[in-house]
């Protein structure tokens, strides 16, 4: 080949029998985000069925005991496995479907179903039994059950002061959230309250009330594509994403506002668009001029562990999880507040409800 000749051009992401079942501005966009050496594993992570993981749920049963019985349910069906995520989870393989959703340990409480990547913002968030914490978009429950399970702490251990609140705008969503607390134990646990607000004017409500906060932001759920089905990535465009950053954004001032100044925060999405994750905390950051920073998080381990990737933009300590086969991709990034909100943000000027282009989007997420 000569000096001049710049070889055969780059394959197209969407010559990928995978990457093209799915919108073709959406892949173009994910490919300049991940690393080329992931592509392939990314494509094909939209096209295969994961392995769920159980989480031993402390607030109804011993975990010990729910992993014997969920190993004698895995005996019962030849080709199903469990093996340990972590000390609290395990994934299910190979389960005939409906098995574990009808398992005596998940109907009572004992064990709930959750896709492996919803375990991390509760554990890098990591409150203890004095916090006082907030759950600002919380439906349908999942990472909730987690915090109130590290709220409440070992059950031989004395109750601490904490409390947690626990918020969500939409009434279907709300009372769903409102079921998934109720089976599986926490609103059986003092201190966790459920409230049906629009989390946006939360923070005007309650300053710098909350020493940790959990701000898994509605988004264009860009990770639960299926290139199988259709219907999931149906509502996605780049005027959806951006509708989205502009309702994140306000959330964000929101929780930042309802943060103690010491206190931390953990923003998460389960997009990869830029526009709802590094750039809207970099926006706000700015405005806070800052009165807010990035801060290191600490994940516990993973067997698998998920692939990680540093935030865009040069945002200190933020996670990109690559898709893969067993973990969908995520954004997080931790934040402390270092000092008071400015003047000029108490005010409800983030807390409307009105959009810059049209109607908002809810997403369609287990979480």
């Amino acid at each position: 080949m000569s000096a001049s000749d710049p070889g055969p051009e780059p394959l197209s992401p969407l010559a990928d029998p995978h990457a093209a079942c799915l919108p073709a501005e959406f892949v173009q966009r994910l490919a300049a985000i991940l690393p080329p050496s992931h592509h392939a594993i990314a494509w094909a992570s939209f096209a295969v069925a994961k392995a769920p993981a159980l989480w031993l749920n402390p607030l109804v049963a011993d975990p010990a005991d729910t992993r014997a019985a969920l190993a004698a349910l895995a005996a019962q069906h030849p080709g199903a496995s469990l093996t340990p995520l972590r000390d609290d989870a395990l994934l299910a393989h190979a389960f005939p479907p409906d098995v574990l959703s009808r398992s005596p340990s998940v109907t009572s409480g004992a064990a709930y179903l959750i896709s492996p990547s919803s375990l991390l913002p509760p554990a890098a968030l990591d409150p203890g039994p004095d916090d006082d914490v907030l759950d600002l978009c919380a439906a349908p429950g999942g990472k909730t059950l987690q915090l109130a399970a590290r709220i409440a702490g070992p059950a031989d251990a004395p109750k601490g002061r904490g409390h947690l609140a626990a918020v969500e705008a939409v009434k279907p969503r709300f009372f769903k959230l409102q079921g998934v607390l109720s089976r599986f134990g926490a609103l059986a646990r003092p201190g966790v309250r459920l409230f049906l607000k629009d989390g946006r004017s939360v923070g005007h409500a309650v300053p710098e009330r909350f020493d940790k906060i959990l701000l898994d932001a509605p988004c264009s759920s860009e990770a639960r594509f299926d290139a199988d089905d259709p219907d999931s990535f149906s509502h996605w465009s780049p005027h959806k994403v951006a509708e989205c950053a502009y309702k994140q954004k306000a959330l964000l001032h929101s929780a930042l506002m309802a943060l103690r100044v010491g206190g931390t925060m953990v923003y998460c999405t389960c997009s990869f668009s830029p526009e709802e994750n590094e750039r809207v905390v970099l926006d706000v950051l700015e405005e806070l001029e800052g009165r807010v920073v990035t801060v290191p998080m600490t994940l516990p381990p993973m067997t698998p562990a998920p692939a990680l990737q540093a935030g865009l933009f040069g945002l200190d300590h933020a996670l990109r999880v690559l898709p893969d086969d067993t973990w969908d991709g995520f954004f997080l990034v931790r934040l402390e507040k270092r000092e008071a909100s400015p003047a000029s943000l108490r005010t409800d000027r983030h807390t409307s409800r009105e959009k810059p282009h049209g109607r908002g989007v809810e997403r369609a997420r287990r979480r």
